[in-house]
């Protein structure tokens, strides 16, 4: 059967509203290549045949501006799946391990010398020259070192260093002790 222009653009009309939503780009290449198919083929221009090669056969070779939900599944079907191999994964969980590790030693380490620190100021006694305790003394050098120790921590200091600090206070405090009593 012979067909007419206007019989053909009829039919391709008919196929093209048949795969709405899907819009497919008009161009001259989709153009040729639909008709390179047909004659490759021997198809007849129906709207049948039309649908059947522009939503089956050339599906993937035509540009699309709405493609269809066919060829989008497709698509989304060829992608590769993002998987990690055994090793990345079993990497990145000895990563967070040794983190967790670290973290827990870092924390031990820190209430270790934050127990120092509570020591080292309680400890801390003051005598006077003839060799007695005098604790509203003592009470007032040990709220000068906690309150040293309280600004460190308010400043992110790590315990180590207030307690570096703490004792190094201590101890020049003790010195200033002693050469006061052998002065008497």
């Amino acid at each position: 059967m012979s067909y007419t222009k206007e019989q053909v653009w009829a039919n391709f009309a008919a196929a093209r509203q048949r795969m709405l939503p899907a819009k497919l780009a008009d161009s001259q290449a989709s153009g040729f290549r639909i008709t390179a198919y047909f004659k490759e083929k021997g198809l007849e221009p129906t709207a049948d045949n039309f649908y059947r090669v522009i939503s089956n056969a050339l599906l993937r070779e035509l540009p699309w501006e709405i493609k269809p939900a066919k060829l989008l599944m497709i698509e989304a079907n060829e992608r590769p799946l993002k998987q990690q191999s055994n090793v990345q994964v079993s990497d990145e969980i000895h990563r967070k391990n040794l983190a967790a590790e670290a973290k827990q030693k870092q924390d031990e380490e820190n209430a270790y010398y934050e127990k120092l620190v509570g020591e080292t100021i309680g400890n801390y006694v003051f005598v006077d020259k003839q060799g007695r305790k005098v604790f509203s003394t003592t009470e007032t050098f040990q709220r000068t070192f906690s309150a040293t120790a309280n600004q460190m921590r308010k400043q992110g200091s790590s315990p180590k260093a207030i307690y570096e600090r703490v004792l190094a206070d201590r101890t020049a405090q003790e010195a200033a002790d002693e050469k006061r009593r052998e002065r008497v």
